[in-house]
């Protein structure tokens, strides 16, 4: 199975082609730039570069669960905090159905909107499992 690898800027807006999906889009966050079951080679860190490569491989994060937010006004910090909740229960769905649980280096990191990525189109929570030391394979078994 060939990598496949992006580099995103995180937390800054983006806009082209995005060389592995192939869409175009504009504006476009990490937020909702990243889907469930993407593996990132390095830690996620604000502010530096993202690269997706395939599970298979060495990587120091995943993606395990998107929350998305209604259109609309900027909703108030209060209301994406209570998504930012979810991704704790989502996090112990997936450690009870795999044994993910079971390793004590995974810590949860989320990324949720502002009002600045509100404006450039960010209306998602994004919930990502973060190691200290590269794995292979999914967290979801």
């Amino acid at each position: 199975m060939a990598v496949v690898a992006a580099t995103v800027g995180f937390l800054t807006a983006c806009s082209g082609t995005d060389p592995v999906r192939g869409d175009t889009t504009s504006a476009r966050t990490p937020a909702n730039y990243f889907r469930v079951g993407d593996c990132l080679q390095d830690p996620v860190t604000q502010g530096e570069p993202a690269t997706i490569v395939d599970c298979a491989k060495p990587h120091a994060a995943e993606v395990y669960a998107i929350f998305a937010l209604p259109d609309g006004p900027f909703p108030g910090t209060n209301k994406v905090i209570g998504y930012r909740k979810q991704c704790g229960a989502a996090a112990r769905a997936i450690a009870s159905d795999t044994g993910a649980g079971n390793d004590p280096s995974l810590k949860t990191i989320v990324r949720s909107p502002d009002e600045h990525s509100w404006a450039l189109g960010d209306r998602s929570v994004t919930c990502i499992a973060s190691s200290d030391h590269p794995r292979t394979g999914s967290i979801r078994g």
